[in-house]
């Protein structure tokens, strides 16, 4: 038989509400086995009691000694004896003997007494009490003894029957949960009842008013208002009072009645204890029915069971026989059960006497034509210690009762039961697997509905009790504030159903004012030491509501003071304190006073607290970025007894399994705690779908319990619905904020909701999934990030997306106002990225982070970590990947602005040697190089930097050159490395160089630079630059089918950036010749170009830098073109197809263009024709358009306007008719003085400004912008500008 099946099919039975329970005397011994007995066990104590005088004398005359003589010998010849007679005898015909051996019937109900433990409560702890001769003997036992009892309970069985006469089903209802809605069934309906009354009163009063109003004007509200009886006009009035306030109690009453209705709901869905066949009238859903009696519950309950007075239990032959018709009622309603669904039984066997007489009793219903039943199953019989299933006599037996027997000790359930809970299962233990099975069937989507309308209830009331409070910070008023304190006992009850408050403002708005008001007026109440207990109480469970870190609200002194009255007065509420503090501290990320407040919650009660210290301890080192303490808490606690739903979550960043399988064994004792669990679960199940866990969820959320998930929707709807993309401050780009700064409402909302994520261990973003969406929850960082730097990371770096980190680490690196020190936050993250527990992502992150957050530490604070960081990714291949998928960006920030020699020496030899070694690493190897030859520091350190090994490098790349072009980019970005020997070497190489291996066009570039001098390499550089394909390429082709393709991003030669004109020292010189040749070699590219015309205008942007380049040559070479017959044709072809003939309108469109390429492509061709022709008054309009854009502030392309605006100044510093907009400069130094615009690179902002005021400096312009702009050069905050920028003016004398 498959076993599984079966068990999925009683999950299923029970979920469908179609399933009841019998419960035998073997499930009591999971509480106790030694105390609880089995049928066994009790027969056999009656025959040792009716027998003790045959078996006294039979051994005297076998053994021919007295019992006294040798007690060992005679009780094991007692226990074969009774063990032989047990055999022989028929298990209710040994009942029957005893009572006919003792002479009365009551002494089988005494026996029975005496051996069932009763379940009691005494002094908070649990006790099994025995009862002998009037010898009184308690047993304590724990809560987890029941623990199997209280799952069932906690299943949806339709009804439980019971054959055993212990209390412990119905010890384990929770009647505090019943007559808790009772009562408050109770208030409701006195409430209705008094608004019912009022509504009365307030009618009748309204009746009489209308009456003393003449008809003419009743209700008529024009008229009334025009008569001039002010006595009219009153009544009027209170007319419309009463009839408001009627209207407003109708609908309370409503409210009320609904209410109601719910609770009593819930009450029918309780259980009731059933102990007399007349207690089935009572209207319950559910029942648990003793069916053979129940221990007394006092000393005075009379001696019967149901309507027979002559006996309390149901034990003997005759009281089987007699059953159905002494006690119908209980017969009639299992067979209605039978009937309508179907019967799990449990704890019994295979030959229990109990378990054959039931079948008896219900054999007319499970009998009957098969056919008429769609399922044939009507008993699913659980046989906790059978490993095998029944012999084939028994299985016939079984078959003809419809019965299905499963052995739960066979090895396929217990691998069932095994993989359903991901936990092993001891074979021999039937309690584990009881407990397991007892889990499996836990796991349908039914809520237990008392339990959780009684946290429902329990949960408003506590709400309420805040809400009817009167307090306002404005009033401060001391009766009110301690009228809310007097019930701090009634609220510290409460507050375990509203762990989780909601964030809504009410909530939030009470418990803000009420601890400002409180700490207003603390000092001056001269409360006694209860009130005061009172009053300091409260205050802990408002902050302990809020989330928040208790100095947003109460001052660091008025804190201490607090903390140390608590100490004096109440050892609980001094620790409320201390974890608030411990709290405030992981906030700060200050460790020193976590570890201080953490310290003496043990010593106060290393158990009452041990709990709190370990979560404590792990959000503090989450958020400190902790992580090999924090897996080893984690690991330490795997077992731990601790209820706490974070060291579930927080497995998310180490071992997700581990996670789950932590919250498998937790247990819960209120559903609302469960219901979090469940959020926890779903996360750890990182997006895996599991229909089951929904649906519990849902269910729950239905019945009225509320979702961690309620308040990140609360806080996520408090900001711009509309999802902005979050991405870096590019310097050439603009990105507005979609929210205003500074709401408090905001603020307040988004530090509770990241508390609560800590608290409970939740995640925004697992490692394959995210929980919410990145760009919505960016705004919550932004509002808290400044002041709480380090927890928001824990948050941001959940997220695995390069551009939205780097956005983080740019807006702390622009942020003046963080509240750690950039120097501290930067050691608590590099050691972070050492840490060997670090998850992957966060390492990952932490260097994105520092890439840009870097600018505002000092170079020497981390030079040393770049050279770690350097010499890791070396040796494991990352540094040189040559297909960079890994990302380098710390590692080229840090070498932008690194200004120590022997780093930058040692990164120049590791470049140098993996060029040499794999020629595959060029283009990274060039990538780091690049970087480096821009940084102003290695040319001022050049003597300093050792160079020992490179020239063999060097030497080595030189020989490889002529068949490794791309060499060159390597040697040109180490040119001022390269001595007059090797620059021969070099000019050698590029004569014997294979140019057809040139892959990219801006190596022409580089070549020219070494043509300078040498007139021969010049020429050969010329000759091979007509042959190359790079010239006038655009990557139009044709495919095989003969249509048109083309490459956007196909490149080509500039010949602009070669050719040698005006101020240009450095350029190739094309001879009439040459200008011809390149002229006949463009024509046929453009013809290519206008055939692609036909595609569509807008298909001619992908080619519109080839043709400004042609534009470009055409007039810079019209002297000698000029006779050709097509020049003129060829010429406004070009303009036409690149401007669409008209070249300015192109740039006055693309100045003003919203988009930031267009804007690109305009400032460009502005550039190239300054640059190249040196007219300026054509172009003085748009010169000042820009300057007009800049001074703004708005625009994208903004940045990008303003570096080409400085450049122009610097390459046109000596040209006077520039100079002619230095009051258009000034007005932007004097703008941009004030505030920089949101949403920029502000670093690179602030180093054009700077290198503006020095270009007007030296013009001999002198005010307060440009005086507090150069400071700037000293003072500024950003590596670029007070190191680098400093630097290249040094070395420029730029600084006048």
């Amino acid at each position: 038989m498959d076993y599984s099946k079966v068990l999925e099919q009683l999950q299923q039975r029970l979920k469908n509400k179609s399933l009841s329970v019998l419960v035998g005397a073997g499930f009591s011994k999971n509480v106790h086995n030694k105390l609880f007995l089995s049928w066994w066990e009790l027969l056999d104590k009656m025959v040792r009691r009716m027998n003790h005088n045959v078996y006294t004398a039979a051994f005297e005359r076998i053994s021919g000694i007295k019992p006294t003589e040798d007690e060992d010998k005679f009780n094991g010849f007692v226990t074969s004896e009774v063990n032989q007679y047990l055999e022989q005898t028929d298990y209710l015909q040994v009942v029957s003997d005893y009572i006919r051996k003792m002479g009365y019937r009551e002494t089988v109900d005494v026996c029975i007494e005496e051996n069932v433990p009763k379940a009691i409560r005494k002094e908070g702890k649990l006790f099994l009490r025995q009862s002998k001769n009037g010898v009184i003997t308690d047993t304590e036992i724990s809560q987890g003894d029941l623990e199997i009892h209280n799952k069932l309970i906690k299943l949806p069985w339709n009804n439980i029957y019971t054959t055993n006469y212990d209390n412990l089903l119905e010890f384990c209802i929770d009647t505090k949960v019943i007559s808790g809605l009772e009562e408050q069934v109770k208030k409701y309906d006195e409430e209705i009842l008094t608004l019912q009354q009022n509504i009365q009163t307030n009618s009748t009063n309204v009746a009489d008013l209308n009456s003393q109003i003449p008809s003419k004007i009743t209700g008529l509200k024009g008229e009334l208002f025009m008569n001039d009886d002010e006595t009219f006009k009153e009544k009027y009035l209170e007319i419309n009072k009463l009839s408001y306030q009627i209207s407003y109690d109708q609908s309370q009453i409503e409210t009320l009645n609904r209410k109601k209705w719910e609770l009593e709901d819930a009450i029918d869905d309780s259980y009731s204890i059933v102990r007399h066949s007349s207690e089935l009238a009572i209207k319950r859903n559910r029942n648990i029915i003793k069916l053979h009696g129940s221990l007394p519950e006092h000393d005075n309950e009379p001696f019967a069971f149901d309507n027979e007075y002559n006996k309390r239990y149901i034990i003997s032959g005759e009281d089987y026989e007699h059953y159905p018709v002494r006690h119908e009622a209980f017969t009639q309603l299992m067979r209605i059960s039978l009937l309508q669904g179907c019967f799990c039984l449990i704890g019994f066997s295979g030959d229990d006497a109990n378990f054959m007489a039931w079948i008896s009793w219900v054999r007319t219903v499970i009998m009957r034509e098969r056919g008429n039943d769609k399922e044939d199953t009507k008993i699913y019989f659980i046989d906790a210690r059978a490993t095998e299933p029944a012999d084939s006599h028994k299985q016939q037996f079984y078959k003809n009762y419809r019965i299905v027997h499963i052995p739960l000790s066979h090895p396929s359930c217990i691998e069932f039961l095994q993989k359903k809970s991901g936990k092993s299962i001891a074979p021999t233990t039937t309690h584990d697997l009881l407990n397991e099975l007892m889990d499996y069937l836990t796991n349908v989507a039914a809520p237990d509905l008392p339990q959780v309308s009684y946290e429902v209830m329990a949960r408003e009331k506590y709400e309420q009790y805040w809400k009817n409070s009167k307090i306002s910070k404005r009033s401060a008023n001391k009766d009110d504030v301690l009228e809310l304190c007097a019930v701090y006992y009634e609220l510290n009850e409460l507050k375990q159903y509203n762990s989780v408050p909601s964030f809504d403002y009410l909530n939030n708005h009470i418990k803000v004012e009420f601890i400002l008001a409180a700490s207003t007026i603390y000092s001056s109440l001269g409360l006694d030491d209860a009130s005061e207990i009172k009053f300091l109480g409260t205050i802990a469970l408002a902050l302990e509501d809020l989330f928040l870190p208790y100095s947003c609200l109460i001052e660091d002194h008025d804190f201490k003071q607090l903390l140390k009255k608590a100490k004096s007065l109440s050892q609980d509420i001094y620790c409320r304190y201390l974890k608030l503090d411990a709290k405030d501290a992981i906030w700060k990320a200050d460790r020193k006073k976590l570890v201080r407040a953490t310290g003496v919650l043990m010593k106060l009660g290393s158990d009452r607290y041990a709990s709190d210290v370990v979560t404590l301890n792990l959000m503090g080192t989450a958020t400190m970025f902790r992580f090999r303490e924090m897996n080893k808490i984690l690991e330490s606690n795997l077992n731990s007894s601790f209820n706490s739903t974070a060291l579930a979550g927080y497995w998310m960043l180490f071992d997700r399994k581990a996670g789950l399988d932590r919250l498998k064994k937790q247990k819960y004792k209120l559903v609302q705690e469960r219901l979090y669990a469940m959020e926890v679960m779903q996360m750890l199940l990182a997006g895996k779908q599991d229909g089951q866990l929904l649906e519990n969820r849902q269910r729950l959320q239905q019945a009225g319990l509320r979702l961690l998930n309620d308040n990140q929707e609360y806080v996520l709807s408090l900001f711009n619905k509309q999802k902005v993309k979050i991405e870096p401050y590019e310097s050439d780009d603009f990105l507005g904020r979609s929210f205003s700064i500074g709401n408090s409402g905001k603020k307040t909302s988004s530090l509770q909701l990241l508390g609560m994520m800590l608290e409970k261990g939740t995640h925004f973003s697992g490692k394959e999934f995210y929980f919410l969406d990145k760009d919505k929850v960016y705004p919550i960082f932004e509002e808290v990030y400044q002041q709480y730097s380090v927890p928001v990371l824990f948050f941001a770096f959940q997220y695995g997306d390069e551009k939205y980190i780097k956005r983080l680490g740019q807006d702390y690196a622009y942020s003046p106002s963080l509240s750690i020190n950039p120097e501290q936050l930067f050691e608590l993250l590099s050691v972070a990225y050492k840490d060997p527990f670090a998850p992957l992502r966060y390492k990952e992150n932490t260097l994105i982070f520092l890439a840009q957050f870097i600018i505002i530490v000092k170079p020497k604070v981390w030079e040393n970590f770049l050279l770690e960081v350097w010499n890791e990714k070396k040796d494991n291949g990352q540094v040189f990947d040559k297909d960079r998928r890994n990302n380098l960006d710390f590692i080229e920030s840090s070498l932008r602005h690194c200004q120590n020699a022997v780093i930058m020496s040692k990164v120049l030899t590791d470049c140098l040697q993996a060029a040499s070694e794999n020629n595959g690493q060029i283009d990274s190897v060039n990538r780091h190089l690049f970087v480096l030859a821009n940084n102003p520091f290695l040319k001022a350190l050049k003597s300093r930097i050792q160079r020992n090994e490179n020239p063999d490098y060097v030497n080595k790349l030189l020989q490889l050159l002529p068949k490794v072009p791309d060499y060159l980019f390597i040697l040109g970005n180490i040119h001022i490395f390269l001595n007059k020997e090797q620059i021969k070497k070099l000019e050698h190489a590029l004569l014997k160089m294979d140019y057809g291996l040139i892959k990219f066009p801006n190596l022409w570039s580089v070549i020219t630079y070494y043509c300078k001098k040498n007139r021969k390499l010049q020429q050969k550089v010329i000759g091979e630059l007509l042959k190359s394909p790079q010239l006038w390429r655009t990557g139009i082709s044709l495919t095989p089918e003969g249509k048109l393709s083309w490459s956007s991003n196909s490149d080509f030669i500039k010949l602009r950036k070669l050719r040698k004109g005006g101020k240009k020292e450095v350029g190739l010189t094309f001879s009439d010749r040459d200008v011809l040749e390149l002229y006949n070699k463009m024509k046929p590219k453009l013809e290519e170009v206008r055939k692609i015309e036909e595609k569509g205008r807008s298909v001619l942007d992908d080619f519109f830098p080839l043709l400004q380049e042609m534009s470009w040559f055409l007039d810079m070479e019209s002297d000698k073109l000029k006779n050709e017959l097509d020049f003129d044709q060829v010429r406004n072809s070009v303009i036409q197809l690149s401007f669409d003939g008209n070249m300015e309108r192109h740039k006055l469109a693309g100045l003003t263009s919203d988009n930031v390429v267009e804007v690109n492509e305009a400032i460009t061709e502005i550039t190239v024709a300054l640059y190249d022709r040196s007219g300026f008054e054509k172009h003085k309009p748009y010169i000042q358009l820009i300057i007009n854009k800049i001074q703004l502030k708005r625009g994208p392309g903004l940045v990008l306007c303003l570096e080409y605006l400085v450049g122009w100044c610097k390459h046109f510093r000596g040209k006077e008719e520039f100079k002619e907009f230095k009051n258009g400069l000034l007005e932007i130094l004097n703008l941009y003085r004030s505030n920089y615009p949101e949403g920029l690179a502000i670093s690179k902002v602030e180093e054009l400004l700077v290198s503006l005021a020095v270009v007007l400096s030296n013009w001999g312009c002198r005010n307060e912008d440009i005086t507090y702009f150069i400071a700037l050069i000293e003072k500024s905050r950003y590596n670029n500008v007070r190191f680098n920028l400093k630097e290249k003016l040094n070395q420029k004398n730029y600084i006048s």
